[in-house]
């Protein structure tokens, strides 16, 4: 082989290799972010639902 086309070669697969880290870390990232959603709706959901049972509870008495 050639060696100009054997360091074509390297260089096509260390620049395919960074893509796909980059790409990785960008979804890692977003998916992180949703999950931090998530966890702040639940987390709103069930002050609410406390919110609501106190005030039931208050009614009652």
């Amino acid at each position: 082989m050639d060696f100009d086309f054997v360091m074509v070669l390297t260089i096509l697969l260390f620049l395919l290799s960074l893509g796909g880290y980059v790409y990785y870390r960008r979804l890692l990232v977003l998916w992180e972010e949703r999950e931090a959603d998530n966890r702040s709706t639940q987390t709103k959901d069930v002050f609410a639902k406390r919110l609501k049972n106190a005030q039931k509870s208050s009614q009652n008495v």
